[in-house]
C-alpha cells in the first residue's frame, strides 16, 4: 500500500488517538472514504438494474430530477477542478499519489453511474432511490474528515483546493436534501380502490425510513376521531391478490409432494395393500380454473393395516417457509445488524468511564467522541430495529392473510366426510385464534437465534470485565434452562387444554344462539348457559393454572438475571486479591446483565409463544390437509343428447359406513322434466347431491353437463338486498328478473317488503318465511340461466296454489325453465302425472324409472307407494282435482298385489337404517336457526291470498323507502371513538376489588425502589473512598490516596487487620446488594400474583355478565345481530380479557414506575439532567397524546372488521354446497379476500402509526443518552460511579419510553375488549324469568281458557300497530285454526302470546291470570309450541328431548312411540343417548320434526301453539303428526297456524285476520257456508272449495 499511497500509511493509530484532534493519514482520504460511498452504490447495482429493469412505466423527467441532474455535473466539474489543480502542480494539503488518480477516476465513473441511475429511476416510475440515497448518505459522512482536517490545516491547503472542495461539499448537501423529497408519483395512484392510496408510494426513501409519510393520518386522529374514510388503503404487494396465490399454489405444490411420497411408500407395501392408495386427478374442470395438483385417496380397506401415521402429510410449515422465508430472512438479517450495534454500547460505556477517571491525561476530543458514538449507535439501532419489525410486521400480515384465506378456501373444497368433523365454531376458532398464533409467533421467532447470539457476546464482554468470575452465570444458566424448558411445555400443554375447552364452549355458544328462537320458546335458556357456564368453569380452572404458570414465569424471569449477577459479584469479589469492585467494572456488568435479563426474559416468551404456535399450526395443518371433494367424482363428458348420466354406481358420504346409494343406474335426457320420490331417507336429495360431486363415488360412472343451478330443501339465503340474493352475481337483465319475479309468485312480496327489491335480508334469512325463503332460492337458480336444475322439493313449504303457480309458470312444460332440463325431488304425488319420468328410491337404491303411465301399469313400488299415500289421506270431497284423477287412475289399473298397510310404512318409514346418513351428512349447508320475526314487523307474503305464512315471518309493513335504496336491516357495528369511558374501567376494576388494587400499586413501588435502590446502592459501593485504595495495592507496595475531604489512607500488605477490616466492608456491601434484590424478586412475584389472579377472577365475572346478558335480550336484538358479531366477543374479546389483559397491565404498571425511577435516578446522580428532562417529558406526551387516539381508533375499526370477515365465512360454510353448485367458489374466495383486505388495512394503519410513534420516542432517547453522556464528559469534579449510574439507567429510558407508550396503547386496546363486551353487557333485556311474588301455581294452567282483551302489539315504539285491539275468548279444550292473507298479525297474535313481543295495550288472560304480571319462564314453560323449524342441538337424544331431566326414561320411551319414533330409536345402538350432530344433520328432516313433536308431548301442557310444524315435511309425516295431535292433545286448546287449510277444517272455530283484526271467527262449516266469507275465498284460492 505504500507505493499505492507515496509514502503514507492507510491507517496510524499513533496519528489517530494521540493527538489533539482525530487526524487521518492522505492514503486513508484517497481509500477507504471514497472506496466505501462507492464501492455501496456499485454493489448494488445489479440488484438495483434488475428491479428496475422489472418496471414498466415510461415517464418524462421532472424538474427536481433535473436539478439532481445539475448538481451532479456541478460536483464532477469540481472533481475534474481538483484534478487540473494538482497535475499544474500547485501546493494541496496531501501528496499526488497513485491513490489520488484512482480515486478521481472512481469518483468520475461513479457520478456517471449515478447520473444514469437517477434517469431510470424517474424513467420507470421510482419517486426515490434507496441505493442513490445511502450513497449520497455515505459521501457525506465520509467527506466529514476532510471537512475538518481541511479547516484545522488550512495554512498547507491552497485556496483553490479549499474553493472545489467546500463547493463539491455543498453541492453534496443540496443532493441529499433534493433527495429527502419524492418525486411525482401520479401513476401510482389505484383508480379502482376508494380509499386513499398509502402514502408510502409517494413518499421518498427518508421519509419510509422515519414513516414520516403518515403523519397526515395522525394529524386528523389527534384533531377529531380518526374516520373509516381516513385510513389510507394498503400497498398493492401488501394485498391478498398479490400474497394469496403464491401461498396457495406452494401449499399444493406441498400437498403433491406428500402424495408422491405416498405413492412410492405404496410400492413398499405387501401386494395386498399396494392397491389401497393411488393419485386422484382433476378432470373436466371448468374454463378459466387452474387445474389442481392431485391428492392422495385412500380405497376402502386402506385402514384395516398400518396405521394412518405411516403416511406422509404435507407440512404447512414447510409451506410458510418457502412462501415467507426470504422476506422473513430479510428481517432477521436487520435483527442481526441491530443486535451488534446494541452491544457495543457496553464497551463505550467502558471506554467512557475510562475516560471520566481519566480526564486529565485522556484527550478531550475522544470525550466528545464517545458521546457522538452512543448517539450513532442508538440511531442505527432504532432504524435497523424499525426495518426488522417493520418487515417482520409485514410478512405476519401476510401470513394471516394466507392461512385465513386457506382455511376459506378449505371450506369451499373439503369434502362431506372430513367437514363433519369440525362444527363452524371449531373453523371459525381456527381462522381467529389459531391464525393469530401463527402470527405471533413470526414476530418472535428471531430470538430463538438471537438469544443465544447476545447470550455468546455479553459473555464474552463479560469475560473481558468480571475474569473468570463469569462462568458463575454461564452454570447457572446450563443448569435453570431445562427448568425453564419444562416450564415452557408445561405451559404449551395448558394452552392445549384450554383451545379444547374454548372449542367447546364456543362450540356451545353458537349452537345457542342459533336455537335461540326454540331456547326461549321452550324457556330452556338456563340449561344451555348452566351447560356453558360448566364449560367456562373448567376453562377458568385452566386459565388460572396459566396465570399462576406465568407468576412462576415472571418470577424466574426477575429472579435468574438478578441470581446471575449477584453469584458473578459475589465470585468476583471472593477471588479477587483485592475484594474490590471498581465502577468501570460494576456498571459495564450491570449493563451487560440488562442486555442478558432482556435476551433471558424474551426466550421463555418465545418459546411459549412458538409452542402455541406449533400447536395451532398442527390443527391448522391437519384441517388443510384434510380430503377434498374429488372432481373426477362427476366428469362432465356426456354422450350426446344426454344432460345427466350414472352408470351402475355407488356413492357414500362416510368410507367407513355403508354405502347410501347403491347401484345407480340413471340416464336424463336433455329437456327432460324428471321426478324423484320416495319415503323419508330413501336417498332422494343424496341422489341430487351425488350429481352435484358432493359425496364419494366408489365404484361405476356418473357424468353431467357442468351449467347446473341447485335449489336445496333447505333454502340458503345471504344478508344482502334481495335483488342481489337472486341475481347471485349473474350479469344484470333487467327484463329477466322481472320474469322470473313474476313466475316465482314473489311480486306481492316486493310490495310489502320496506325497500322493495332493495330490502336487506337479514342473517339466513330471518326477515323471510320460510316460502319466501324457498321462493327467493327458486328464483335464483331460474335467474342463472342453466341447463341443468335440480331442485331439492322447493314447493314444499309454499301453499298448493301457489305450488300450482310455480309449477305451472317456471318448473312445468310450459314454465320459464321449458327447454331445459329439470330433476325435481318431490313429495306432491298430484305433481308426477305432469312429469316426463318418475324415478322411485327406496333404501338407496332406484327401484323403478318411467313415465307415470309406465309405472301405474306395472303396478309395482311406485304404485304401491301411491295406493298406501291415498289410503292415509282424507277421503272427503274437498281434495285436489289432481288426487281426484290419481285416485281413479289407481282404480282402474289396480291388479291384485298386496298394498303396504299404514302400519308397515310406518314402520319403514322409522327404521334405523333410515338414518339418512347422508340426507343428514349431505346437507353442508349446515342448518341454523331461522328466526322469522324483525323489526319490521309483519311483512308476510307472496302472491295474493298465499298461505304460506309462517308463525315467526310476519313482519311489519313499514312505510313505503324511497325507490332504489337498500332498506337496512342489520346496521354497520357501532365503533365507540375517543376515550375509553371512565365508567367501563370503573366497573372492570371494581370487579377485581379497590383494595387489592391498592395492594397491588403498593407492590409495584415496592418492587421499583428496590430496583432503583440496588444500583444507587451499587454507585455508592464502588465510590466508598475506604474501598478504593485497596484498587490500587500492589504485593509489598502501598498508594497514598486523597478523600474528598483530604483524609490520606495508607494501606499496606502487613497491615492485615485494616485489610480484613475493608474486606468485611465489602462483604457488607455485597450483602445489602443482595438483600435489595431479593426483596426485589419477591415483591415482583407477589404483585404478579396478585394481577393475574385478580382478573383472572374478573375475567370470569365479566364473561358471565355477558352470557347472561345475551341470553335474555328479545329476539328483535338476534334478527337484527349477525351470529358473528355476538360470536366475536365470546372469541376474541373473551380471549383478550382471560389472557391478554392481565399481561399487558402487568407490564403496563412496569414500565410506569421503571420510566419513573429511571428519571428520579439520572436526575439524582446528575441534577443537570433535569433542565433536559423537562422538554424531553413535554416532548413524550405530545407524542403519546398524538399516536394514542389514532392508535385505539385504528384497533377498534381492525376488532369491528373481523365481524365481516367471519359473518362471510359462516354464511359460505353454510351455504357451501350451493357456491359450489353454481361454480361461485372464485366470486366467493375473491369476496372473502376483499373483506380480509378490509381488515388487513387497519392492522396496517395499526402497525405504521406504531412505528411512526417508536422512531419519534427512539429520537428523545437519542437525546437523554446524548444529554446524560455530555454531561459526564464536561462536567468536572464528577465521579466515575455517578456516571456509571446515570449512564446504566439513560440506555433504558428509549425503551422505557417506546415501552410505555406502547403498553398504554396496549392497554387501550385490550381495554376495547372490555368495552364492547360491556356495550352488549348493558344492553337492556326481556322481562325477568322469574318474579317471584308473582308465580303462577304448579299446575297452572289448569283448564287451557286464553282471553284476548283488547290486545295492540307494536314491534317498535315508532312503527304502527300491527295487531290493533284483539278481543276475543278461546273456551278450554277448543281447536282454533288462525288464517289469513299476508300481514294479517297471524304470527303477532302468537308471539305475544309468548310475549316474545310484549303488548303496547291491553292484556292476555290464560286461566283468568295476566301473563305480563309473571316471569317469561312461568310463562313460557307451561305454553307448548311445536315450531315450524325442527331445531336440534349437538349432544344426546335425551337431552334434545328433556334438557333438564324432569322426566324418567320411561316418560321419554312413550312420547317417542306416541311421536312414532320409538322404532327407530330402538334401533340406534345406543338409543337415548345417541349423540345428535350440530343441528341435528344426522337426523331427516322429517325425523327432526317428530323428535319435536316427542318435546311437545312430554311437555303436554294445557295448551298447545301449532306453527305451521307440518309446512316443510312430506304429507306422510304431515299425516302422522295431526294423528298424534288429535289424540294426544284432544283435551288441550290447540291454536294452529294454518300452511295446509284442509288440516284445520275439522277444528272448532277459524280466526281470520286482517290488518290486525279479527274479521270472522267462527266454525269452518259456517264459514265455508258463506260465499262472502273471507275464509271461503282463502279455501278457493286453495282449490279447497
Amino acid at each position: 500500500m505504500t507505493g499505492f499511497c507515496g509514502e503514507s500509511l492507510i491507517l496510524d493509530v499513533d496519528l489517530l488517538l494521540n493527538n489533539t484532534w482525530p487526524e487521518f493519514p492522505p492514503c486513508f482520504h484517497h481509500t477507504v472514504l471514497v472506496w466505501v460511498p462507492c464501492g455501496w452504490l456499485w454493489l448494488t447495482l445489479p440488484v438495483f438494474l434488475r428491479h428496475l429493469i422489472s418496471l414498466p412505466e415510461r415517464l418524462h423527467l421532472t424538474k427536481l430530477t433535473i436539478a439532481k441532474l445539475v448538481l451532479i455535473a456541478g460536483m464532477m466539474i469540481c472533481v475534474i477542478g481538483d484534478v487540473i489543480r494538482a497535475v499544474s502542480g500547485e501546493k494541496g494539503l496531501h501528496d499526488i499519489s497513485t491513490s489520488f488518480y484512482t480515486a478521481t477516476v472512481l469518483k468520475l465513473t461513479t457520478y456517471i453511474l449515478s447520473i444514469t441511475l437517477t434517469v431510470l429511476s424517474r424513467r420507470r416510475g421510482i419517486s426515490s432511490s434507496c441505493p442513490l440515497y445511502i450513497f449520497w448518505l455515505l459521501h457525506i459522512l465520509c467527506d466529514v474528515i476532510p471537512f475538518y482536517s481541511l479547516i484545522i490545516q488550512w495554512q498547507g491547503s491552497s485556496a483553490v483546493e479549499l474553493s472545489l472542495f467546500y463547493l463539491h461539499y455543498g453541492f453534496l448537501l443540496l443532493q441529499i436534501v433534493l433527495c429527502s423529497f419524492a418525486d411525482n408519483t401520479d401513476h401510482v395512484v389505484d383508480k379502482v380502490s376508494k380509499r386513499i392510496p398509502c402514502p408510502a408510494l409517494r413518499a421518498s426513501f427518508l421519509n419510509r425510513l422515519i414513516f414520516s409519510w403518515t403523519f397526515s393520518t395522525m394529524l386528523k386522529g389527534w384533531k377529531r376521531p380518526l374516520q373509516n374514510d381516513d385510513v389510507y388503503d394498503l400497498p398493492p404487494l401488501l394485498k391478498s391478490e398479490a400474497t394469496v396465490p403464491h401461498f396457495l399454489e406452494t401449499w399444493q405444490r406441498e400437498r403433491q409432494r406428500a402424495a408422491r411420497l405416498n405413492n412410492a411408500l405404496s410400492r413398499h407395501l405387501p401386494r395386498e395393500r399396494q392397491n389401497l392408495l393411488e393419485f386422484s386427478e382433476d378432470v373436466d374442470l371448468p374454463q378459466g380454473r387452474k387445474k389442481t395438483l392431485p391428492d392422495v385417496i385412500i380405497k376402502e380397506g386402506a385402514h384395516a393395516g398400518k396405521p394412518e401415521t405411516s403416511s406422509h402429510k404435507p407440512s404447512l410449515l414447510r409451506t410458510l417457509f418457502r412462501t415467507h422465508g426470504c422476506k422473513l430472512l430479510k428481517s432477521h438479517l436487520f435483527r442481526v445488524a441491530a443486535e451488534l450495534f446494541l452491544v457495543l454500547n457496553p464497551y463505550l460505556l467502558k471506554r467512557l468511564l475510562y475516560y471520566v477517571e481519566n480526564k486529565e491525561t485522556e484527550p478531550e476530543w475522544q470525550g466528545y467522541g464517545i458521546v457522538i458514538a452512543f448517539v450513532f449507535i442508538s440511531a442505527m439501532l432504532s432504524l435497523l430495529q424499525a426495518r426488522s419489525f417493520f418487515t417482520a410486521e409485514n410478512v405476519s400480515l401476510s401470513v394471516r392473510t394466507g392461512l385465513m384465506s386457506a382455511v376459506y378456501k378449505k371450506a369451499l373444497t373439503m369434502n362431506n366426510e372430513s367437514r363433519k368433523k369440525y362444527t363452524t365454531g371449531e373453523i371459525v376458532n381456527l381462522m381467529s385464534v389459531d391464525v393469530q398464533r401463527v402470527e405471533a409467533a413470526v414476530m418472535q421467532m428471531w430470538i430463538v437465534w438471537g438469544a443465544p447470539i447476545i447470550f455468546i457476546i455479553c459473555f464474552y464482554q463479560l469475560h473481558q470485565v468480571l475474569g473468570l468470575a463469569f462462568l458463575t452465570g454461564v452454570v447457572i444458566m446450563l443448569v435453570l434452562a431445562p427448568f425453564q424448558y419444562k416450564l415452557s411445555m408445561h405451559h404449551r400443554d395448558l394452552f392445549n387444554h384450554q383451545l379444547k375447552r374454548k372449542d367447546a364452549r364456543l362450540k356451545n355458544m353458537g349452537e345457542l344462539l342459533n336455537g335461540i328462537k326454540v331456547l326461549k320458546l321452550y324457556a330452556w335458556e338456563g340449561s344451555f348457559r348452566d351447560k356453558i357456564m360448566a364449560i367456562r368453569d373448567k376453562e377458568m380452572k385452566v386459565v388460572m393454572k396459566i396465570a399462576l404458570f406465568e407468576v412462576l414465569l415472571v418470577f424466574l424471569w426477575i429472579g435468574f438475571p438478578t441470581l446471575i449477577t449477584i453469584a458473578s459479584f459475589v465470585t468476583y469479589i471472593m477471588t479477587s486479591p483485592t475484594a474490590y469492585m471498581s465502577s468501570e467494572t460494576a456498571f459495564v456488568s450491570i449493563a451487560l446483565f440488562n442486555y442478558l435479563r432482556g435476551a433471558m426474559n424474551m426466550l421463555p416468551m418465545c418459546i411459549s409463544t412458538l409452542a402455541q404456535a406449533s400447536l395451532s399450526t398442527k390443527r391448522l395443518n391437519k384441517y388443510l390437509a384434510e380430503d377434498d371433494l374429488e372432481p373426477s367424482t362427476v366428469s362432465a363428458n356426456t354422450a350426446e343428447g344426454i344432460a345427466i348420466s350414472i352408470d351402475k354406481a355407488t356413492f357414500t358420504w362416510n368410507t367407513e359406513s355403508e354405502s347410501t346409494l347403491k347401484n345407480i343406474n340413471l340416464s336424463v335426457p336433455i329437456g327432460q322434466l324428471v321426478a324423484i320420490v320416495g319415503t323419508v331417507g330413501a336417498g332422494k336429495s343424496s341422489l341430487l347431491s351425488a350429481m352435484l360431486g358432493e359425496m364419494r363415488k366408489l365404484k361405476g360412472h356418473a357424468a353431467m353437463k357442468k351449467s347446473v343451478a341447485y335449489v336445496p330443501q333447505e333454502a340458503w339465503i345471504q344478508n344482502l338486498s334481495l335483488k342481489a340474493n337472486i341475481a347471485f352475481g349473474s350479469e344484470p337483465d333487467d327484463k329477466r328478473y322481472l320474469d322470473v319475479i313474476k313466475a316465482c309468485a314473489l311480486e306481492s312480496d316486493l310490495q310489502t317488503l320496506p325497500g322493495g327489491a332493495n330490502t336487506e335480508i337479514g342473517e339466513k334469512g330471518i326477515n323471510l318465511s320460510g316460502g319466501q325463503k324457498q321462493r327467493v332460492s327458486l328464483a335464483r337458480a331460474v335467474y342463472s340461466n342453466k341447463d341443468i336444475y335440480l331442485l331439492d322439493d322447493p314447493l314444499s313449504a309454499v301453499d298448493s296454489h301457489v305450488g300450482k303457480h310455480i309449477f305451472s309458470q317456471v318448473i312445468g312444460h310450459q314454465g320459464i325453465l321449458k327447454g331445459k332440463t329439470r330433476v325435481l325431488v318431490t313429495h306432491g304425488v298430484h305433481w308426477l302425472p305432469m312429469v316426463d319420468v318418475i324415478v322411485v328410491m327406496d333404501r338407496g337404491e332406484i327401484t323403478e324409472v318411467g313415465s307415470y303411465e309406465e309405472l301405474l301399469d306395472h303396478d309395482g313400488p311406485f304404485a304401491q307407494f301411491l295406493k298406501t299415500y291415498l289410503q292415509q289421506g282424507n277421503h272427503d270431497n274437498l281434495e285436489d282435482e289432481e288426487l281426484q284423477e290419481i285416485r281413479s287412475t289407481l282404480s282402474k289399473n289396480s291388479v291384485s298385489s298386496p298394498s303396504l298397510s299404514p302400519s308397515k310404512l310406518s314402520d319403514y318409514l322409522h327404521s334405523p337404517q333410515l338414518l339418512r346418513q347422508l340426507s343428514v351428512e349431505s346437507e353442508t349447508t349446515l342448518r341454523q336457526r331461522h328466526h322469522k320475526e324483525n323489526i319490521f314487523g309483519s311483512m308476510r307474503s307472496v302472491a295474493s291470498g298465499n298461505m304460506d305464512c309462517d308463525l315467526n315471518q310476519e313482519v311489519y309493513v313499514a312505510e313505503e323507502a324511497a325507490a332504489g335504496e337498500e332498506y337496512k336491516l342489520i346496521e354497520d357495528e357501532y365503533t365507540e371513538t375517543g376515550n375509553v369511558r371512565y365508567s367501563i374501567l370503573k366497573s372492570y376494576f371494581s370487579v377485581i376489588g379497590w383494595v387489592w388494587a391498592a395492594g397491588i400499586m403498593v407492590l409495584y413501588v415496592t418492587y421499583n425502589f428496590a430496583w432503583a435502590m440496588s444500583n444507587v446502592w451499587l454507585s455508592q459501593w464502588t465510590e466508598d473512598p475506604r474501598l478504593k485504595p485497596i484498587a490500587h495495592f500492589q504485593a509489598g507496595n502501598y498508594t497514598s490516596r486523597v478523600n474528598t475531604t483530604g483524609t490520606v489512607f495508607n494501606v499496606t500488605m502487613d497491615d492485615s487487620d485494616n485489610k480484613d477490616t475493608l474486606r468485611s466492608l465489602s462483604y457488607y456491601y455485597l450483602g445489602v446488594y443482595c438483600a435489595v434484590a431479593f426483596t426485589q424478586a419477591v415483591s415482583v412475584m407477589l404483585n404478579s400474583l396478585l394481577v393475574y389472579t385478580k382478573m383472572v377472577d374478573a375475567a370470569k365475572v365479566t364473561h358471565r355478565n355477558l352470557l347472561d346478558n345475551i341470553i335474555k335480550q328479545p329476539m328483535s336484538f338476534f334478527d337484527t345481530t349477525p351470529t358473528g358479531r355476538i360470536l366475536n366477543r365470546f372469541t376474541k374479546d373473551v380471549d383478550v380479557v382471560d389472557g391478554h389483559l392481565p399481561r399487558v397491565l402487568r407490564l403496563w404498571l412496569e414500565f410506569i414506575f421503571y420510566l419513573i425511577s429511571i428519571l428520579v435516578v439520572i436526575s439524582y446522580s446528575t441534577p443537570m439532567f433535569l433542565a433536559v428532562s423537562v422538554p424531553v417529558i413535554v416532548c413524550f406526551i405530545f407524542i403519546q397524546r398524538m399516536y394514542t387516539p389514532t392508535s385505539r381508533q385504528l384497533r377498534r375499526y381492525f376488532s369491528a372488521s373481523k365481524s365481516p370477515v367471519f359473518s362471510h365465512f359462516t354464511e359460505t360454510i353454510n351455504g357451501a354446497s350451493s357456491v359450489r353448485a353454481y361454480r361461485a367458489q372464485d366470486r366467493f374466495f375473491q369476496q372473502s379476500l376483499s373483506r380480509v383486505n378490509e381488515h388487513n388495512i387497519f392492522y396496517y394503519g395499526a402497525v405504521t402509526t406504531h412505528r411512526w410513534m417508536k422512531m419519534r420516542l427512539d429520537g428523545l432517547g437519542c437525546l437523554v443518552v446524548f444529554s446524560a453522556t455530555l454531561l459526564g464528559v464536561v462536567s468536572p469534579h464528577i465521579s466515575s460511579g455517578v456516571v456509571g449510574l446515570s449512564i446504566t439507567y439513560a440506555l433504558m429510558v428509549t425503551g422505557c419510553l417506546i415501552m410505555m407508550v406502547i403498553m398504554t396503547t396496549e392497554l387501550e386496546a385490550h381495554v376495547v375488549s372490555v368495552e364492547r363486551m360491556a356495550q352488549y353487557t348493558s344492553l337492556p333485556t326481556e322481562a325477568p324469568w322469574v318474579i317471584q311474588d308473582k308465580r303462577p301455581s304448579p299446575e297452572w294452567p289448569e283448564k287451557g281458557h286464553i282471553k284476548f282483551d283488547n290486545l295492540k302489539i307494536r314491534y317498535r315504539p315508532e312503527l304502527d300497530l300491527v295487531l290493533k285491539g284483539i278481543s276475543c275468548d278461546i273456551k278450554p279444550g277448543e281447536k282454533i285454526g288462525v288464517v289469513g292473507r299476508t300481514g294479517a298479525g297471524k304470527s303477532s297474535l302468537t308471539l305475544a302470546l309468548f310475549r316474545i313481543l310484549e303488548a303496547d295495550d291491553g292484556r292476555i288472560l290464560v286461566d283468568g291470570l295476566d301473563i305480563a304480571d309473571m316471569g317469561l319462564h312461568d310463562l313460557r314453560s307451561r305454553l307448548t309450541i311445536l315450531p315450524q323449524d325442527p331445531m336440534l342441538f349437538s349432544g344426546t337424544l335425551r337431552l334434545n328431548l328433556d334438557p333438564f331431566e324432569k322426566h324418567s326414561d320411561e316418560d321419554l320411551w312413550l312420547a317417542l312411540e306416541r311421536a312414532h319414533l320409538k322404532g327407530f330409536v330402538s334401533g340406534l345402538s345406543e338409543g337415548l343417548l345417541h349423540e345428535c350432530e350440530e343441528g341435528g344433520h344426522n337426523l331427516s328432516v322429517g325425523q327432526r320434526q317428530l323428535v319435536c313433536l316427542a318435546r311437545s308431548l312430554l311437555r303436554r301442557t294445557k295448551v298447545l301453539i301449532l306453527d305451521e310444524a307440518t309446512a316443510a315435511v312430506d304429507m306422510e309425516t304431515d299425516d302422522l303428526i295431526q294423528s298424534t295431535i288429535r289424540t294426544a292433545f284432544s283435551d288441550c286448546t290447540v291454536i294452529t297456524i294454518a300452511h295446509r287449510l284442509n288440516t284445520i277444517l275439522d277444528y272448532d272455530r277459524i280466526m281470520v285476520l286482517s290488518a290486525g283484526e279479527i274479521v270472522e271467527f267462527a266454525s269452518p262449516t259456517s264459514l265455508l257456508a258463506d260465499t262472502n266469507s273471507t275464509f271461503y275465498s282463502l279455501a278457493k284460492d286453495a282449490n279447497i272449495v
